[in-house]
């Protein structure tokens, strides 16, 4: 009963608490090597991601076309929705996000006095087409002009 740990804690708490430092001291000295490892994998592997993201970026980025949508004069109150509805067909499944990533689209608006233009850069990872039909589909009434590809 008297070498029980808690009898040696109350007993002698600070020789526990050197006894405690002393085992977790040798544990880190005997674990320095893989500590070292594991962190030099986890720098790479975050290297390897930072450049295939930016790859990916650049990937997308090229060739990505900027269309502009021409709203008619009256919207119907749903046309949100049902163009969030027809842009859904552009998000890819998670094992291609995954390999591959996922596409963004950006709004661009551009307000004056007396205008305000809208626009749509679309990646070049998108069918022609697809983001158009769903403007014009969302919106009757509505136009969409493709603008210049960005090499």
């Amino acid at each position: 009963m008297k070498d029980h740990p808690l009898v040696r804690l109350l007993t002698d708490p600070a020789g526990v608490g050197a006894d405690l430092a002393r085992d977790i001291g040798d544990a880190f000295s005997a674990a320095k090597p893989w500590i070292a490892a594991g962190a030099l994998s986890l720098a790479l592997i975050f290297v390897v991601v930072a450049i295939v993201r930016a790859q990916r970026k650049r990937s997308h980025a090229s060739g990505a076309r900027r269309i502009a949508i021409l709203p008619p004069p009256d919207v119907a109150a749903n046309g949100a929705l049902t163009l969030w509805m027809g842009l859904h067909a552009i998000l890819r499944p998670a094992w291609r996000r995954l390999l591959s990533g996922q596409p963004h689209l950006a709004w661009e608006v551009v307000a004056e006095p007396d205008a305000i233009e809208i626009f749509l850069w679309v990646p070049r990872a998108v069918p022609p087409g697809l983001v158009e039909r769903a403007v014009e589909s969302a919106w009757p009434g509505a136009r969409t002009i493709p603008g210049p590809t960005r090499t």
